[in-house]
Protein backbone atom coordinates (compact mmCIF):
# COMPACT_ATOMS: atom_id res chain seq x y z
CA UNK A 1 0.00 0.00 0.00
CA UNK A 2 1.05 3.68 -1.01
CA UNK A 3 1.63 5.29 2.80
CA UNK A 4 3.26 8.53 1.95
CA UNK A 5 3.20 11.11 4.11
CA UNK A 6 -0.37 12.84 3.07
CA UNK A 7 -1.05 16.07 1.81
CA UNK A 8 -4.46 18.21 1.68
CA UNK A 9 -6.33 19.85 -0.64
CA UNK A 10 -8.38 21.60 1.85
CA UNK A 11 -11.26 22.95 -1.03
CA UNK A 12 -11.79 19.15 -2.21
CA UNK A 13 -14.93 17.61 -1.30
CA UNK A 14 -14.42 13.99 -0.59
CA UNK A 15 -17.48 13.06 -2.71
CA UNK A 16 -16.55 9.78 -5.17
CA UNK A 17 -17.95 7.86 -7.55
CA UNK A 18 -16.41 4.74 -8.37
CA UNK A 19 -16.15 3.12 -12.25
CA UNK A 20 -14.72 0.28 -13.95
CA UNK A 21 -11.41 0.78 -15.34
CA UNK A 22 -11.60 1.35 -19.33
CA UNK A 23 -8.90 0.91 -21.50
CA UNK A 24 -10.36 2.56 -24.53
CA UNK A 25 -10.95 6.11 -22.20
CA UNK A 26 -7.98 8.12 -22.58
CA UNK A 27 -8.46 10.11 -19.12
CA UNK A 28 -8.22 6.59 -17.46
CA UNK A 29 -5.28 5.55 -19.20
CA UNK A 30 -3.93 8.83 -18.38
CA UNK A 31 -5.09 8.36 -14.76
CA UNK A 32 -3.72 5.57 -14.21
CA UNK A 33 -0.42 5.66 -15.33
CA UNK A 34 -0.28 9.33 -13.16
CA UNK A 35 -1.28 7.07 -10.26
CA UNK A 36 1.07 3.88 -10.33
CA UNK A 37 4.29 5.91 -11.16
CA UNK A 38 2.84 7.84 -7.54
CA UNK A 39 2.56 4.54 -6.19
CA UNK A 40 6.40 3.12 -7.45
CA UNK A 41 7.88 6.50 -6.48
CA UNK A 42 6.67 5.74 -2.58
CA UNK A 43 8.09 2.50 -2.72
CA UNK A 44 11.67 3.93 -4.09
CA UNK A 45 10.89 2.68 -7.67
CA UNK A 46 10.69 3.99 -11.12
CA UNK A 47 8.66 3.34 -13.94
CA UNK A 48 8.90 3.22 -17.34
CA UNK A 49 6.21 2.09 -19.65
CA UNK A 50 4.99 -0.29 -17.11
CA UNK A 51 1.45 1.71 -17.35
CA UNK A 52 1.24 0.12 -20.58
CA UNK A 53 1.69 -3.75 -19.43
CA UNK A 54 -0.60 -2.98 -17.02
CA UNK A 55 -3.27 -1.87 -19.49
CA UNK A 56 -2.46 -5.10 -21.56
CA UNK A 57 -3.05 -6.99 -18.54
CA UNK A 58 -6.36 -5.26 -17.40
CA UNK A 59 -7.25 -5.61 -21.18
CA UNK A 60 -6.79 -9.45 -21.08
CA UNK A 61 -8.69 -9.65 -17.99
CA UNK A 62 -5.18 -10.68 -15.55
CA UNK A 63 -6.77 -8.03 -13.51
CA UNK A 64 -9.47 -5.80 -12.46
CA UNK A 65 -9.49 -2.12 -11.54
CA UNK A 66 -11.70 0.45 -9.90
CA UNK A 67 -11.49 4.33 -10.73
CA UNK A 68 -12.29 6.42 -7.86
CA UNK A 69 -13.64 10.42 -9.60
CA UNK A 70 -14.80 13.33 -7.69
CA UNK A 71 -18.07 14.85 -7.67
CA UNK A 72 -20.05 17.58 -6.50
CA UNK A 73 -16.98 19.63 -6.49
CA UNK A 74 -17.34 23.30 -6.48
CA UNK A 75 -14.08 23.76 -8.76
CA UNK A 76 -15.33 22.64 -11.87
CA UNK A 77 -11.59 22.07 -12.66
CA UNK A 78 -12.20 19.20 -9.64
CA UNK A 79 -15.55 17.76 -11.02
CA UNK A 80 -14.49 14.39 -12.04
CA UNK A 81 -10.91 14.07 -11.62
CA UNK A 82 -9.71 10.42 -11.37
CA UNK A 83 -8.04 10.59 -7.90
CA UNK A 84 -7.75 6.56 -7.02
CA UNK A 85 -7.10 3.56 -7.98
CA UNK A 86 -7.94 0.12 -7.12
CA UNK A 87 -6.66 -3.22 -8.28
CA UNK A 88 -7.85 -7.03 -7.34
CA UNK A 89 -8.71 -10.15 -8.45
CA UNK A 90 -11.09 -12.85 -7.31
CA UNK A 91 -10.20 -15.70 -5.60
CA UNK A 92 -10.84 -18.91 -3.66
CA UNK A 93 -9.84 -18.72 0.02
CA UNK A 94 -10.51 -20.47 3.17
CA UNK A 95 -13.73 -17.85 3.60
CA UNK A 96 -15.03 -18.88 0.52
CA UNK A 97 -15.02 -16.52 -2.86
CA UNK A 98 -13.52 -13.70 -1.91
CA UNK A 99 -12.07 -10.33 -4.02
CA UNK A 100 -8.73 -10.41 -3.04
CA UNK A 101 -7.17 -6.54 -3.17
CA UNK A 102 -3.83 -5.49 -5.06
CA UNK A 103 -3.58 -2.58 -4.52
CA UNK A 104 -5.43 0.89 -3.30
CA UNK A 105 -3.87 4.22 -4.06
CA UNK A 106 -4.72 7.24 -3.51
CA UNK A 107 -3.41 10.34 -5.65
CA UNK A 108 -1.24 12.85 -3.23
CA UNK A 109 -3.19 15.54 -4.09
CA UNK A 110 -5.84 14.80 -2.17
CA UNK A 111 -4.63 12.80 0.43
CA UNK A 112 -5.93 12.76 4.46
CA UNK A 113 -9.50 12.66 3.32
CA UNK A 114 -10.83 9.23 3.49
CA UNK A 115 -10.65 8.45 0.04
CA UNK A 116 -9.03 4.84 0.68
CA UNK A 117 -11.36 3.80 3.12
CA UNK A 118 -14.50 5.22 0.99
CA UNK A 119 -12.23 2.87 -2.22
CA UNK A 120 -12.30 -0.23 0.37
CA UNK A 121 -16.13 0.26 0.95
CA UNK A 122 -16.60 0.27 -2.45
CA UNK A 123 -14.87 -2.91 -2.92
CA UNK A 124 -16.95 -4.52 -0.31
CA UNK A 125 -20.25 -3.31 -2.03
CA UNK A 126 -18.79 -4.94 -4.82
CA UNK A 127 -18.22 -8.13 -3.39
CA UNK A 128 -21.89 -8.55 -2.48
CA UNK A 129 -22.85 -8.00 -6.01
CA UNK A 130 -20.40 -10.22 -7.39
CA UNK A 131 -21.87 -13.41 -4.63
CA UNK A 132 -18.41 -13.25 -2.82
CA UNK A 133 -17.94 -13.57 0.68
CA UNK A 134 -15.58 -10.58 1.27
CA UNK A 135 -12.15 -8.90 0.71
CA UNK A 136 -8.68 -10.49 1.83
CA UNK A 137 -5.57 -8.62 1.67
CA UNK A 138 -1.99 -8.80 2.47
CA UNK A 139 0.28 -5.47 4.17
CA UNK A 140 3.27 -5.04 6.57
CA UNK A 141 2.81 -5.59 9.64
CA UNK A 142 4.30 -2.33 10.67
CA UNK A 143 2.27 -0.64 8.36
CA UNK A 144 -0.40 0.61 11.23
CA UNK A 145 -1.77 3.55 8.43
CA UNK A 146 -3.07 0.95 6.12
CA UNK A 147 -4.38 -1.12 8.77
CA UNK A 148 -5.84 1.36 10.79
CA UNK A 149 -7.69 2.53 7.78
CA UNK A 150 -9.52 -0.98 6.76
CA UNK A 151 -10.22 -0.53 10.81
CA UNK A 152 -12.54 1.96 10.26
CA UNK A 153 -15.10 -1.08 9.14
CA UNK A 154 -15.94 -3.18 12.25
CA UNK A 155 -15.70 -6.33 10.20
CA UNK A 156 -12.06 -6.12 9.54
CA UNK A 157 -10.11 -8.50 11.11
CA UNK A 158 -6.34 -9.44 11.14
CA UNK A 159 -4.35 -12.61 11.80
CA UNK A 160 -1.10 -10.88 13.28
CA UNK A 161 -0.33 -15.05 13.46
CA UNK A 162 3.10 -15.73 10.77
CA UNK A 163 3.95 -17.12 8.56
CA UNK A 164 3.03 -16.32 5.12
CA UNK A 165 5.32 -18.06 3.13
CA UNK A 166 7.11 -17.47 -0.79
CA UNK A 167 8.70 -19.40 -3.39
CA UNK A 168 10.34 -16.70 -4.99
CA UNK A 169 11.44 -19.41 -7.84
CA UNK A 170 8.55 -21.34 -7.85
CA UNK A 171 9.75 -23.61 -10.92
CA UNK A 172 12.54 -25.06 -8.60
CA UNK A 173 9.49 -27.09 -7.23
CA UNK A 174 8.77 -28.75 -10.45
CA UNK A 175 11.98 -30.65 -9.37
CA UNK A 176 10.19 -32.49 -6.53
CA UNK A 177 9.73 -35.99 -8.06
CA UNK A 178 5.80 -36.65 -8.28
CA UNK A 179 4.33 -40.02 -7.30
CA UNK A 180 2.44 -41.14 -10.18
CA UNK A 181 -1.37 -40.94 -10.17
CA UNK A 182 -1.38 -38.77 -6.77
CA UNK A 183 -2.32 -35.70 -7.53
CA UNK A 184 -4.74 -34.24 -10.12
CA UNK A 185 -7.30 -31.50 -11.32
CA UNK A 186 -10.09 -31.48 -8.96
CA UNK A 187 -13.10 -32.41 -11.08
CA UNK A 188 -16.74 -31.82 -10.47
CA UNK A 189 -16.99 -35.47 -8.54
CA UNK A 190 -14.74 -34.31 -6.02
CA UNK A 191 -16.79 -31.80 -4.77
CA UNK A 192 -18.71 -33.43 -1.88
CA UNK A 193 -15.31 -34.78 -1.02
CA UNK A 194 -13.17 -31.52 -0.12
CA UNK A 195 -15.95 -30.31 0.88
CA UNK A 196 -16.27 -32.82 3.91
CA UNK A 197 -12.21 -32.78 3.95
CA UNK A 198 -12.15 -28.63 4.62
CA UNK A 199 -15.41 -29.38 6.91
CA UNK A 200 -13.35 -31.78 8.65
CA UNK A 201 -9.87 -30.41 9.00
CA UNK A 202 -9.95 -27.22 7.96
CA UNK A 203 -12.60 -24.91 7.50
CA UNK A 204 -12.21 -21.73 8.73
CA UNK A 205 -14.94 -19.47 7.80
CA UNK A 206 -18.12 -21.15 6.03
CA UNK A 207 -15.95 -22.89 3.23
CA UNK A 208 -18.44 -24.62 1.17
CA UNK A 209 -19.67 -26.40 -1.81
CA UNK A 210 -20.14 -23.12 -4.10
CA UNK A 211 -16.82 -22.20 -3.20
CA UNK A 212 -15.01 -25.48 -4.42
CA UNK A 213 -17.16 -26.00 -7.10
CA UNK A 214 -16.16 -22.11 -8.18
CA UNK A 215 -12.04 -23.24 -8.26
CA UNK A 216 -12.77 -26.47 -9.72
CA UNK A 217 -14.36 -24.38 -12.60
CA UNK A 218 -10.95 -22.61 -12.58
CA UNK A 219 -9.14 -26.21 -13.99
CA UNK A 220 -11.29 -25.54 -17.39
CA UNK A 221 -9.17 -22.89 -18.61
CA UNK A 222 -5.90 -23.08 -19.63
CA UNK A 223 -5.06 -19.59 -21.49
CA UNK A 224 -4.66 -17.68 -18.62
CA UNK A 225 -8.26 -16.26 -18.54
CA UNK A 226 -9.52 -18.40 -15.27
CA UNK A 227 -8.80 -17.13 -11.53
CA UNK A 228 -8.24 -20.60 -9.94
CA UNK A 229 -6.83 -23.90 -9.49
CA UNK A 230 -8.23 -26.43 -7.69
CA UNK A 231 -5.89 -29.76 -7.16
CA UNK A 232 -6.38 -32.72 -5.30
CA UNK A 233 -4.26 -35.77 -3.71
CA UNK A 234 -5.66 -39.47 -3.21
CA UNK A 235 -4.25 -42.32 -1.18
CA UNK A 236 -4.01 -45.76 -2.47
CA UNK A 237 -7.81 -46.31 -2.95
CA UNK A 238 -8.44 -43.29 -5.08
CA UNK A 239 -9.82 -41.27 -1.84
CA UNK A 240 -9.21 -37.32 -1.67
CA UNK A 241 -6.62 -37.07 1.03
CA UNK A 242 -5.58 -33.67 -0.01
CA UNK A 243 -6.50 -30.22 -1.40
CA UNK A 244 -4.88 -27.25 -3.29
CA UNK A 245 -6.87 -23.96 -4.62
CA UNK A 246 -4.52 -21.41 -5.61
CA UNK A 247 -5.99 -18.30 -7.68
CA UNK A 248 -3.51 -15.42 -9.40
CA UNK A 249 -2.50 -11.91 -8.58
CA UNK A 250 -0.77 -8.74 -10.37
CA UNK A 251 1.36 -6.39 -8.47
CA UNK A 252 0.21 -2.83 -9.86
CA UNK A 253 3.64 -0.76 -10.04
CA UNK A 254 5.70 -3.93 -10.55
CA UNK A 255 3.57 -5.37 -12.90
CA UNK A 256 4.53 -8.57 -11.74
CA UNK A 257 2.23 -11.98 -11.80
CA UNK A 258 1.71 -14.21 -8.44
CA UNK A 259 -0.03 -16.80 -7.29
CA UNK A 260 -1.64 -17.16 -3.89
CA UNK A 261 -2.45 -20.45 -2.12
CA UNK A 262 -5.05 -19.73 0.19
CA UNK A 263 -6.80 -22.58 0.68
CA UNK A 264 -4.59 -26.51 2.07
CA UNK A 265 -6.33 -29.20 3.89
CA UNK A 266 -5.22 -32.80 4.32
CA UNK A 267 -6.99 -35.93 6.10
CA UNK A 268 -4.07 -36.11 8.52
CA UNK A 269 -0.50 -34.40 9.25
CA UNK A 270 0.96 -38.13 7.42
CA UNK A 271 -1.15 -37.31 3.94
CA UNK A 272 0.25 -33.69 4.46
CA UNK A 273 4.04 -34.45 4.23
CA UNK A 274 3.56 -36.79 1.38
CA UNK A 275 1.07 -35.40 -0.53
CA UNK A 276 1.69 -31.44 -0.50
CA UNK A 277 5.23 -31.09 -2.35
CA UNK A 278 3.76 -32.76 -5.60
CA UNK A 279 0.68 -30.77 -5.38
CA UNK A 280 2.66 -27.82 -5.31
CA UNK A 281 4.83 -29.12 -7.86
CA UNK A 282 1.95 -29.32 -10.23
CA UNK A 283 0.50 -25.79 -8.92
CA UNK A 284 4.31 -24.36 -10.20
CA UNK A 285 3.89 -26.32 -13.51
CA UNK A 286 0.45 -25.37 -14.19
CA UNK A 287 1.32 -21.72 -13.05
CA UNK A 288 4.00 -21.09 -15.49
CA UNK A 289 1.91 -23.26 -18.26
CA UNK A 290 -0.92 -20.30 -17.60
CA UNK A 291 1.60 -17.53 -17.48
CA UNK A 292 1.26 -16.43 -13.80
CA UNK A 293 4.45 -15.37 -12.98
CA UNK A 294 7.39 -17.33 -11.01
CA UNK A 295 5.94 -16.39 -7.37
CA UNK A 296 4.26 -18.84 -5.36
CA UNK A 297 2.44 -17.50 -2.10
CA UNK A 298 1.40 -19.76 0.63
CA UNK A 299 -1.02 -18.23 3.68
CA UNK A 300 -1.17 -20.24 6.38
CA UNK A 301 -1.45 -17.85 9.30
CA UNK A 302 -4.78 -18.58 9.55
CA UNK A 303 -4.90 -21.69 10.53
CA UNK A 304 -5.93 -23.12 13.81
CA UNK A 305 -2.47 -23.68 16.09
CA UNK A 306 -1.28 -27.87 16.36
CA UNK A 307 0.19 -30.36 14.73
CA UNK A 308 -0.98 -29.94 11.12
CA UNK A 309 -0.40 -26.04 11.06
CA UNK A 310 3.37 -26.95 12.70
CA UNK A 311 4.02 -29.86 10.14
CA UNK A 312 2.90 -27.83 7.23
CA UNK A 313 5.07 -25.05 8.31
CA UNK A 314 7.97 -26.98 8.59
CA UNK A 315 7.19 -29.05 5.31
CA UNK A 316 6.82 -25.72 3.43
CA UNK A 317 10.33 -24.35 4.89
CA UNK A 318 12.12 -28.11 3.77
CA UNK A 319 11.06 -27.61 -0.13
CA UNK A 320 12.40 -24.16 0.01
CA UNK A 321 9.65 -21.55 1.14
CA UNK A 322 10.32 -18.31 2.95
CA UNK A 323 8.93 -15.89 5.04
CA UNK A 324 7.33 -13.30 2.88
CA UNK A 325 8.75 -9.64 4.16
CA UNK A 326 8.29 -6.60 2.11
CA UNK A 327 11.83 -4.14 3.10
CA UNK A 328 12.46 -6.42 5.62
CA UNK A 329 9.01 -6.75 7.64
CA UNK A 330 6.91 -9.50 8.25
CA UNK A 331 3.49 -9.38 6.18
CA UNK A 332 0.42 -10.34 7.29
CA UNK A 333 -3.34 -11.10 6.26
CA UNK A 334 -6.43 -8.97 6.68
CA UNK A 335 -10.22 -9.80 5.66
CA UNK A 336 -13.37 -7.52 5.48
CA UNK A 337 -16.63 -9.42 5.44
CA UNK A 338 -19.34 -8.37 2.94
CA UNK A 339 -21.35 -7.47 6.18
CA UNK A 340 -19.78 -4.26 6.14
CA UNK A 341 -21.44 -3.53 2.92
CA UNK A 342 -25.15 -4.69 3.57
CA UNK A 343 -24.73 -3.53 7.28
CA UNK A 344 -23.31 0.31 7.11
CA UNK A 345 -24.41 2.84 4.47
CA UNK A 346 -20.87 4.68 4.37
CA UNK A 347 -17.49 3.51 6.48
CA UNK A 348 -16.70 5.59 9.79
CA UNK A 349 -14.74 8.47 8.11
Amino acid sequence: MDTNAPTVAPLVRRDLSFVDFNDRDPAHREALARLIKQQAEAHGSTLSRRDHYLVLALKAGRARAILGQLVNQKDPAQEGKIVALMTYGRAVTEIGPTLYLEDIVVDTDVRNLKIGTSAMFELAKLSVRCNASGVKWYVRRDNKMAQHMYGKFSDTNYDQRPPILVFPESRKLEEIPLLPGAQRHAEERDVPAITRLLNKDYNWNGMGELAVGEAIAGNRGLDGKEDSIALVSTNGQGRVNGVVIASRGLSTFRVANTTHVHVMAFSSPEAMQQKLPGLLHQVAAEQEIRGWGASLYVDIGHMRPGRQREALSQTLHDIGAQDLRYDGEPMVAGTLSNRSAFYHERPRL
